[in-house]
């Protein structure tokens, strides 16, 4: 059953005081800084139309670069915040240090600080191990359409495959610890039990802790889900064309300031209350699950 949403008196006082606030915004631009509005100039960066078809232009490109970086990120960071959880779960001293030294390094660590560390340190390092940069590379040229649909192309490869490792190893410290306080959350009875059933390790975290961390996991992990996608953002310090990088080439061959930084606002906050949304319809249907 739906609750239905009350208005208070508070919600209607915030709501005018936002609304005063964008206007003495718009008031000090025009009065002050004499700004002259082009809004009709900055919609034509979103779709370009060459030889009667119509492509992504400027904006669209980062909206797309933003969105699958921020998939990536976020099934990556998810598998690192899943092992280093139950690293710094077990009892083996070893992988709990592990856990710990990731995690503190990680956390304490500006999120900028790391962007770069990765981006001259690690990131090449770990796409030539991994020899995934000539692996597309050298990837026959029929197959450039699904490269550009599902990542970038390929000039544009290794720089966006060290953004998505940068951004997950950040964001895979905070789901670590989500992962670790579900875990520790369990019942020791219910360990000890399953250890006198003769079960495993990886039985007991597969029938006996997933199934009672998973719910109590999901909620904060949508939330982290948004955190990435803003954070996606300080990659334009490193040229990835996500929408903030996209944005300031465009802000520096047009002069659409103002336009172009609300309208990246805006997209932000329009990708990240669809996807507050979808995490709590699912929250939802979790629940309903369990009862």
């Amino acid at each position: 059953m739906k609750q239905k949403i009350k208005i208070t008196k508070i919600d209607i006082l915030l709501i005018i005081l936002i609304l005063f606030f964008i206007w003495l915004f718009f008031y000090r631009v025009n009065k002050y800084l004499n700004y002259q509005w082009q809004w009709k100039s900055i919609f034509q960066y979103f779709f370009v139309v060459e030889d009667g078809k119509i492509g992504a232009n400027v904006l669209s490109i980062g909206i797309l670069n933003t969105i699958k970086i921020s998939v990536y990120s976020i099934i990556l960071s998810t598998i690192i915040g899943f092992i280093m959880g139950i690293f710094k779960s077990t009892k083996n001293l070893f992988f709990r240090l592990i856990g710990v030294m990731y995690v503190e390094s990680i956390r304490n660590i500006p999120s900028i600080v790391v962007i770069f560390v990765v981006y001259y340190f690690l990131g090449d390092q770990i796409i030539t191990v991994l020899k995934l940069d000539n692996f597309f590379i050298t990837l026959d040229d029929k197959y450039n359409i699904l490269l550009n649909f599902f990542l970038v192309p390929k000039d544009k490869i290794s720089i966006f495959l060290i953004g998505i490792i940068a951004l997950s190893l950040y964001e895979g410290a905070y789901i670590t610890e989500i992962v670790r306080g579900a875990i520790k959350s369990i019942d020791k009875g219910q360990i000890d039990a399953s250890k006198s059933l003769g079960l495993n390790k990886w039985q007991r975290l597969r029938y006996i802790v997933f199934p009672q961390a998973l719910p109590l996991i999901i909620p904060p992990l949508t939330g982290q889900m948004v955190s990435t996608i803003k954070d996606s953002a300080i990659l334009s310090v490193i040229s990835i064309p996500e929408l903030t990088f996209q944005g300031m080439e465009l802000m520096a061959s047009t002069y659409l300031i103002f336009e172009t930084w609300i309208i990246i606002t805006v997209i932000y906050l329009v990708l990240n209350i669809i996807l507050s949304h979808v995490s709590g319809y699912l929250e939802m249907r979790l629940k309903s699950y369990r009862t």
